[in-house]
């Protein structure tokens, strides 16, 4: 799956459809020796970021919205972003995320999915939230679809590039897909 810059439109040719996805969730606590840490010594953590672009949402610059974004405060995605990452970015070794939107429009076409600011990857929360942020500087109007699939198919195959690639090292990959 190639995941281009706004406004590219993903086509059918371009998204491979996983039929059988595995999702595998762990919680971690402050127990240096628990299970979990034992784990992820021979594991890499992957997330995958998905942001929900939709008129649902309301408009980011009226207060209250999820979107509404403050000199401030963090609104309920750049809170809920900064927390699940800085939890799991001690089981992540290279501290770089997959950043998309989806529910979006551009020039007037729902956008299933689309990369949110430059990069294909965001490194930390900072990174993530400037992608986050970068996407509020494109011509992005909110859009009324809210489909997941191509977004869990973009994740499904992310988890199975990394774990392929970790076990030429001997290694395992989880994936997470925070949306």
């Amino acid at each position: 799956l190639e995941i281009m810059p706004p406004p590219a439109t993903p086509t059918a040719d371009s998204i491979s459809v996983i039929t059988t996805p595995t999702f595998v969730s762990s919680s971690a606590s402050n127990n240096n020796n628990n299970a979990f840490d034992q784990v992820m010594t021979f594991c890499d953590l992957e997330l995958c970021v998905a942001i929900d672009f939709t008129k649902g949402n309301g408009d980011p610059n009226v207060p209250g919205t999820s979107h509404y974004r403050s000199n401030n405060n963090l609104n309920d995605y750049q809170w809920t972003m900064t927390t699940v990452v800085e939890t799991l970015a001690a089981y992540s070794e290279r501290n770089e995320y997959s950043v998309w939107g989806f529910g979006g429009q551009y020039n007037g076409q729902d956008q299933p999915i689309f990369l949110c600011g430059q990069s294909a990857k965001a490194r930390g929360t900072g990174g993530i939230l400037s992608a986050y942020e970068a996407t509020f500087q494109t011509e992005i109007a909110f859009g009324s679809s809210r489909k997941l699939d191509t977004i869990i198919a973009a994740a499904a195959q992310h988890a199975r590039k990394s774990l392929a690639g970790a076990e030429q090292h001997d290694r395992r990959s989880y994936t997470v897909l925070l949306v």
